[in-house]
């Protein structure tokens, strides 16, 4: 058995970075051999009863082939897709906007109209994940999810939101005045969303940590091992948190199993968690390429919500949703055939200048519309009845960066240091290495 490029894409996300769950994986892996020509990686032969020796390896090898890029449509499996997927998009937006991807085996949707139709239409239905990781994206169990995520005492979580970000940023700036600069990754970016959500899910915050790591790989039972004693405890003794409204929720009459409880746990931190802490990265990313937006919502913190948004359009974390047609579909610019995989593309749709004036540039003052809904006009946590489970606390976390730039005013970038996005499925800056003004 051989797998696909869409097989090989994800696999090799894995081996070099962090799997989230469903088709929301990110990798940070480097590329060798960008020169005037891309480079098409083509599938290898991987058995998949092999596939545990080899993420225990490590990298897989690529068999590669020179590619004249002037006279090819574009690839996914091109390194410089990799490098800057932008001018990519671009192209696929201009001349191929459904087009099939020979190296990744899988149809390309590139235009907005096209990726928002795909992701809302019910025909094109989330394929199984390769290593096939804990998933809860059923139907029943996204909407016991869902309303949960609701209708949880929403104040009471902004608050333990903001105060989170009030501390994290208190130690940034400690750090900063100690030794003149601080990573706004992991003292901010990865460390405020799994902090609020041990929280909401009443969770004492020692296990913080280990909840974390159930977001850089395939969450599994031993990795969420720690919430057997406490659902255990919130189910004699239920409680005002988030846990124990899981445990009170029912399905078809029937109460939530633990093993169910533990994979809707594994989704909130993989599909809220890990996505929110890339686009956290991003928006303060844009925040500090763009001084004159900066300085506006340090004066002004309502702007926050708009600016949020705005960064989630422009530079969205999922650049590819994976969709297998389940019959024929038809889409503004074609027709997917049955049975065909395709990648849709939210991070182009995101900047396709027939939906969006100006789409490369980062304005904070866009007409304000409501970007967290299934309903948003930019796909950047996915479209319809799917959208991502996440929007919700994404939406909240986006706004506690006002905290921040309270207590780090006036951001920059170190001397010499310039981000660098990474990733292929999701994308972000691994590093944002800071100053401020003490």
């Amino acid at each position: 058995m051989t797998v696909s490029g869409v097989q090989w894409l994800v696999t090799a996300e894995v081996l070099n970075g962090r799997i989230g769950e469903g088709h929301w994986i990110e990798g940070d892996r480097n590329s060798e051999g960008r020169g005037e020509s891309a480079e098409a990686r083509r599938p290898a032969d991987v058995p998949a009863a092999a596939m545990t020796d080899v993420l225990t390896v490590g990298r897989a090898h690529r068999p590669t082939d020179s590619v004249d890029t002037c006279s090819t449509p574009p690839s996914l499996m091109w390194t410089q897709f990799e490098t800057n997927p932008f001018p990519v998009y671009a192209r696929l937006r201009r001349d191929f906007p459904l087009v099939r991807d020979e190296s990744l085996d899988a149809w390309v949707v590139s235009r907005y109209a096209d990726v928002r139709a795909a992701l809302c239409d019910p025909r094109l239905a989330p394929p199984d994940n390769t290593l096939r990781t804990a998933r809860a994206d059923h139907t029943p169990l996204r909407t016991v999810l869902s309303a949960a995520l609701r209708n949880h005492a929403p104040t009471n979580l902004r608050r333990t939101a903001f105060g989170a970000a009030e501390e994290l940023a208190w130690r940034a700036a400690a750090e900063i005045r100690r030794c003149g600069s601080t990573d706004l990754v992991p003292t901010f970016c990865e460390a405020l969303p799994v902090q609020v959500l041990t929280a909401a899910l009443g969770l004492p915050s020692a296990d913080a940590p280990r909840l974390r790591l159930s977001c850089n790989a395939a969450a599994s039972k031993p990795r969420l091992a720690c919430l057997e004693p406490h659902i255990a405890a919130r189910r004699s003794e239920p409680g005002d948190d988030l846990l124990s409204t899981l445990c009170a929720a029912e399905i078809e009459g029937r109460p939530l199993t633990d093993q169910e409880i533990q994979r809707m746990c594994a989704v909130l931190l993989t599909a809220g968690a890990r996505t929110t802490e890339k686009a956290l990265a991003l928006f303060l990313t844009n925040l500090v390429d763009h001084p004159d937006a900066q300085a506006a919502v340090a004066e002004k913190p309502d702007l926050v919500h708009a600016a949020w948004a705005e960064s989630l359009r422009r530079d969205p974390p999922t650049h590819v949703v994976f969709r297998r047609a389940t019959e024929a579909v038809d889409l503004p610019s074609g027709t997917i055939p049955a049975g065909a995989t395709v990648a849709c593309l939210p991070a182009s749709a995101n900047r396709d200048p027939a939906h969006f004036a100006d789409p490369d540039h980062f304005d904070i003052r866009r007409p304000e519309r409501d970007e967290f809904a299934a309903s948003a006009e930019n796909l950047a946590f996915g479209a319809g009845e799917r959208s991502c489970l996440g929007a919700h606390l994404a939406r909240l976390l986006g706004e506690t960066v006002s905290a921040l730039l309270h207590h780090l005013p006036h951001l920059r970038w170190t001397d010499g240091f310039t981000p660098t996005p990474q990733g292929l499925i999701n994308r972000s800056t691994p590093r944002l290495r800071v100053t401020a003004r003490p």
